[in-house]
C-alpha cells in the first residue's frame, strides 16, 4: 500500500479480544482500527464462567487469521487467553499480536 492509499479502507481478517475493565481503552483502540480496517470479530472477557470466556476467545481466534489482545495490568494476557489457548492457536497457523494498554512492564 502507497502512502497515497490510506484514505482507503481495508478488510482484514482480525479477532480483538480484551478486559470489560479495559473497554473505555480498547474501544478507543478499536475505534481507531474501524477507521481503516474492516474487523471482523471483537470478544470481552466478561463472563461468569472461565470456561465461557475460553470458548469465546477460541471461537474468535478460529475464524480469523489474526488476534489481537488487548492485555493491562489490571487483565494480563493469561486471563484473555489461557497458555493452552495460545498455543493452540499458534499451532494452528494463526497470527496472535499482544498490546498493552498501559505499557508492559520490563521487570
Amino acid at each position: 500500500m502507497h502512502y497515497s492509499d490510506l484514505s482507503q479502507t481495508v478488510s482484514l481478517d482480525l479477532f480483538v479480544g480484551y478486559a470489560p475493565e479495559d473497554r473505555s481503552e480498547a474501544d478507543s483502540l478499536i475505534g481507531r482500527l474501524i477507521g481503516r480496517f474492516d474487523i471482523g470479530h471483537i470478544c470481552h472477557a466478561e463472563s461468569r464462567s472461565a470456561q465461557a470466556v475460553d470458548r469465546r476467545m477460541l471461537s474468535g481466534l478460529e475464524r480469523c487469521s489474526i488476534a489481537v489482545l488487548l492485555a493491562s495490568r489490571a487483565c494480563p494476557v493469561e486471563r484473555l487467553l489461557p497458555r493452552a489457548l495460545l498455543d493452540r492457536a499458534i499451532a494452528a497457523g494463526k497470527t496472535v499480536v499482544v498490546l498493552h494498554l498501559d505499557g508492559e512492564d520490563s521487570s
